[in-house]
């Protein structure tokens, strides 16, 4: 019991320090502070983790899996950039006449002066 208690202890104080992150605190650094195994703390802390229905999240991770993150809204992204490309399309239609018209006009003012 008194060894149950004592890894309670020490199991608040390391999640404490894990959660500051102030110092970059590892689990074997943390271990090595309270002179005891990074396996056997590990071991601790999971149980409570458990115990209480915690779940397993690494510090840091994405609340919201990658691929679906990086899929968000990749539908709309791309039926934007499609009617963006037929924007400038039908904008590169009209300047190719325009061209052309003024290619013409150009050639017709050269060969109404020669």
């Amino acid at each position: 019991m008194a060894e149950e208690r004592n890894w309670n202890q020490i199991c608040t104080k390391a999640e404490k320090l894990r959660a500051a992150n102030e110092k970059k605190w590892t689990w074997g650094k943390i271990a090595e502070q309270f002179g005891v195994a990074e396996g056997n703390l590990y071991y601790y802390i999971s149980r409570r983790r458990e115990a209480k229905n915690i779940p397993r999240k690494r510090v840091g991770a994405l609340e919201v899996p990658l691929a679906t993150h990086l899929l968000s809204g990749t539908v709309q992204d791309l039926n934007d950039v499609r009617s963006g490309a037929h924007e400038v399309m039908e904008q590169n239609r009209e300047l190719s006449k325009e061209v052309e018209q003024l290619q013409k006009e150009l050639l017709a003012e050269t060969t109404a002066r020669s």
